[in-house]
């Protein structure tokens, strides 16, 4: 499991720091396909795709 996270940027003490906001987490199933869950959306289970491209011949085997 992986944190999906955003930066939030300060100054305490005359130094620049980041506080990393967690706003959801992604995962790997055991059936291999991947999931991403946000907190400010509930209930919805997110699926993530690996992105194709066609090939020269219209074929969607050419992974980028």
């Amino acid at each position: 499991m992986e944190n999906i996270c955003i930066p939030e940027s300060y100054e305490a003490n005359g130094e620049k720091k980041v506080n990393w906001n967690i706003i959801g987490v992604t995962w790997v199933a055991k059936n291999g396909k991947r999931y991403l869950k946000l907190s400010h959306i509930p209930g919805t289970l997110i699926h993530v795709f690996e992105q194709k491209q066609k090939d020269v011949d219209g074929n969607e085997d050419i992974k980028f």
